[in-house]
């Protein structure tokens, strides 16, 4: 995966979560981990915790922050995970502004951004 804002993030999280899901229910622990540690990974980690332990984004951000204060996932990622976060809780719990950045006015991009359906399997639907 690319650490790159218009990468889809969620065409990642099922193979991802798969992982977690195995380690977690072996009673194992694991570290996610990329490059920096920066983005990609608290990005996936983010995710598996508001779609799998069902967190909102907000919570699930500053367990993250307080655990790793490097943290920044990138403004696609962010973007992704806010949608995520209203997808799956039924509303938004963080805005792009709790990861530091400037909203312009702007809401979530209309650029294809991937849909998460509010499913209770936890799944990744595509």
């Amino acid at each position: 995966m690319r650490d790159h804002p218009s990468e889809d993030l969620r065409a990642h999280l099922p193979s991802a979560f798969s992982f977690l899901d195995e380690a977690k229910g072996s009673g194992g622990r694991c570290v996610v981990h990329c490059f920096a540690g920066v983005s990609r990974s608290p990005a996936v980690a983010l995710a598996y915790l508001v779609v799998r332990e069902r967190r909102p984004l907000a919570d699930a951000w500053a367990l993250v922050r307080e655990r790793h204060t490097a943290a920044r996932p990138n403004r696609g990622f962010a973007e992704q995970l806010v949608e995520l976060d209203r997808e799956t809780h039924g509303a938004a719990s963080a805005t792009l502004a709790d990861f530091g950045f400037d909203c312009g006015g702007r809401g979530l991009p209309g650029r294809g951004a991937p849909r998460f359906d509010n499913n209770q399997s936890g799944r990744v639907p595509r």
